[in-house]
């Protein structure tokens, strides 16, 4: 019988996992599966990943799409740190899936926020905001409202050439488009309500 010491099974175990995440590419697994891990279409991911372009993506082994992937399929299942990093398809350490999340909150946070989210800043536009919900809905200290919702649809042609059917297979397990509702501040500072497609489709690249 040989004893392998903690040591040894902690250094074997990296191994096994650097193999699997060097040989690994999430992007090319079909669209459903990938949808399925991550919530959202392989062109949408792969436009985030070069949207969220940055040195900090670039600084040690990891591959920066991997280092986005584990992020996003921790957001999307609200699992375990360490279960994200034992899928087969991303195949990374705890403390690594960890700094990977970090990361990419914080680049979300920097790069995304400021052109994809206008929100009440400024004491005056924080007034306005709180008046206006106090007056419509009677709801105090309230600055803005944000929902989602499926709305179903017929299934749509998977041969379309720039929106397969694919894309629009939820998660639930029918096909819809993927709205989200926004009661938010438009460029007069009133507030309106926006429905948005989150049903994104760009043109897609593979690593």
């Amino acid at each position: 019988m040989v004893l392998v010491s903690s040591a040894e099974r902690n250094y074997q175990e990296r191994i096994r996992l650097e193999r699997m995440r060097d040989n690994s590419n999430p992007f090319e697994l079909a669209e459903e599966k990938f949808q399925k891990l991550f919530r959202l279409p392989r062109s949408a991911a792969f436009q985030l990943v070069s949207d969220l372009d940055d040195q900090r993506l670039d600084e040690g082994f990891i591959p920066k799409h991997l280092k986005v992937l584990s992020a996003l399929q921790f957001f999307a299942q609200g699992s375990y740190q360490a279960a994200v990093g034992q899928d087969n398809f991303i195949a990374l350490s705890q403390p690594s899936v960890s700094r990977c999340i970090k990361i990419t909150a914080d680049l979300i946070v920097e790069k995304l926020l400021p052109n994809c989210i206008k929100f009440p800043m400024t004491e005056s536009e924080k007034l306005i905001a709180m008046t206006e919900f106090q007056e419509l809905f009677n709801m105090p200290n309230t600055l803005g409202a944000v929902d989602g919702t499926h709305i179903s649809i017929a299934k749509p042609s998977i041969n379309h050439p720039t929106a397969p059917g694919n894309l629009f297979y939820n998660r639930k397990g029918f096909y819809s488009i993927n709205c989200q509702i926004v009661y938010a501040l438009n460029d007069d500072n009133h507030y309106d309500v926006e429905i948005q497609d989150v049903n994104i489709v760009v043109e897609e690249e593979i690593f």
